[in-house]
């Protein structure tokens, strides 16, 4: 008796939309300030658009290696208000001094301003999440017709991490990632 093996399929990646700003899909409650699923599940390798969808209210896109949301604020932005970026590297506000200024100012912190990498984020090319650092998208303005997107690739390990609004706190989803193949009926584009 002969038994033929057939070989493994490779899966084929998707890309998922996590819809973020004021105005939720259909179907879904209103809400300010939520992303939209609140938990996302992926495969390793599919990729994640963070679409903004409404006008009116800057947002990042943010993913951060932490399931916990508040922790990772807690420990990389600080406790609000103007931070030592040397501190808290996340910090919303910062004294300008810290970042090269020369005054007494409050600035931004150019770490939430711009993208972790500009070079990526698109859909040609996404930014790859490996579960070790943080991606973002730096600060996007949507205005109609001209609604921002950021395209991350996820590679990290198997586990749970988190997209944040690095302006909002209380903003942020889960996102579960699945191993390459795994077959999960709650995983829909």
């Amino acid at each position: 008796m002969t038994i033929a093996i057939q070989p493994a399929t490779a899966a084929v990646a998707q890309t998922f939309r996590l819809q973020l700003d004021a105005r939720p899909p259909v179907g879904e409650p209103w809400s300010f300030l939520r992303f939209f699923p609140r938990t996302l599940k992926v495969h390793q390798g599919d990729t994640v658009n963070a679409a903004w969808d409404g006008v009116g209210t800057p947002h990042t896109a943010t993913l951060v290696p932490s399931d916990n949301a508040n922790a990772w604020r807690a420990t990389n932005q600080g406790p609000g208000g103007p931070q030592d970026p040397s501190l808290f590297p996340w910090a919303l506000q910062v004294p300008d001094v810290t970042v090269g200024g020369d005054d007494n100012q409050i600035d931004v912190n150019p770490a939430v301003a711009g993208p972790s990498d500009p070079t990526c984020g698109t859909s040609g090319n996404p930014c790859t999440f490996d579960g070790t650092g943080v991606v973002s998208s730096g600060l996007q303005f949507s205005t109609p017709g001209s609604e921002p997107h950021f395209w991350t690739n996820v590679t990290a390990p198997v586990g749970t991490y988190t997209f944040l609004c690095l302006l909002h706190p209380g903003m942020q989803a889960s996102l579960k990632s699945w191993r390459a193949g795994h077959r999960s009926p709650l995983l829909r584009p």
